[in-house]
């Protein structure tokens, strides 16, 4: 049952929640100050959207998919398939970020279901597209099916699905 369905959007709580998630599924990996602090300043600066540059090894894959959980729920109460994409560097950490057990059980935990767009085949990203919330590929994968939905009428993207573009 969603106990927090018809509350106002709370981002400490839910925040906390996915803390605590984290530390449950990884079973004891808390995030640090530091990792919070990002997330809440990425939280506070939405509506312009901002720029946080994180250190190798701070903890990048916690803020982003802390984040993306936080956008989802959030656009969850405003839309009916409120979606996240996440862009990376590359092909091989978009496959290795959708795929890893760890991180498909914490969106798991809040009803989220995360897959990459960098398969070959357009049936198998079009399924993608329209059955995961959460959407990690690499900027070339996401302009190219952006295009081939606008320009050749191939209806990969739902253009009117998209809340929060989240570049890692």
């Amino acid at each position: 049952k969603d106990y927090l369905k018809d509350q106002p959007f709370d981002v400490a709580n839910h925040l906390a929640m996915i803390i605590n998630v984290i530390k449950q599924v990884t079973k004891g990996i808390v995030l640090r100050n530091t990792q919070i602090i990002s997330i809440l300043t990425l939280w506070k600066n939405k509506k312009n959207g901002v720029m946080v540059q994180i250190g190798t090894g701070e903890g990048k894959t916690f803020i982003a998919i802390a984040f993306a959980i936080l956008k989802f729920l959030e656009a969850k109460k405003n839309s009916k398939k409120p979606s996240v994409h996440i862009i990376t560097s590359s092909i091989i950490l978009a496959e290795r970020d959708a795929i890893n057990e760890i991180n498909k059980k914490i969106y798991e935990a809040f009803g989220i279901k995360v897959g990459h767009n960098c398969d070959k085949d357009l049936d198998k990203r079009r399924d993608v597209y329209n059955q995961c919330q959460v959407i990690y590929g690499n900027l070339g994968n996401f302009q190219r099916d952006y295009l081939l939905t606008i320009f050749y009428d191939l209806e990969l993207l739902d253009k009117d699905r998209l809340q929060t573009v989240i570049v890692d």
